[in-house]
């Protein structure tokens, strides 16, 4: 059964599963993996933030936190907070990797888990 609520409580789902495809020489790419925070928002959200601002407008709304496996430089967990996240948001693959995680979750697709 599927319950409509007109009004709901704000979703947010803790550590969905994200892929960021590194480039590499020769265009190859190398998998990343780690676990990002999103906020659900509704398609009317979705459309506004886009046509606002694009993708870059819609990740700074949704991504509300990450996991320890996002790192810095010294490959200690990176802190989140506004400035890494504007940071972050500035590499076009990092951007293309929490984009189509956040879809994902927001379409309801299960991620897919290797073991």
């Amino acid at each position: 059964m599927f319950k409509f609520v007109d009004k709901p409580d704000p979703v947010v789902v803790h550590a969905w599963p994200c892929v960021i495809s590194l480039p590499r020489d020769g265009g190859s790419t190398v998998k990343a993996k780690c676990s990002l925070d999103f906020e659900l928002i509704d398609q009317d959200q979705i459309d506004e933030l886009l046509l606002e601002g694009g993708d870059r407008a819609l990740l700074d709304r949704v991504v509300v936190g990450w996991s320890a496996d996002v790192v810095g430089e010294d490959n200690q967990p990176l802190a989140f907070n506004a400035e890494n996240k504007a940071k972050l948001l500035r590499i076009p693959y990092v951007r293309g990797g929490w984009v189509r995680a956040f879809f994902d979750a927001a379409a309801g697709r299960a991620a897919a888990r290797k073991n």
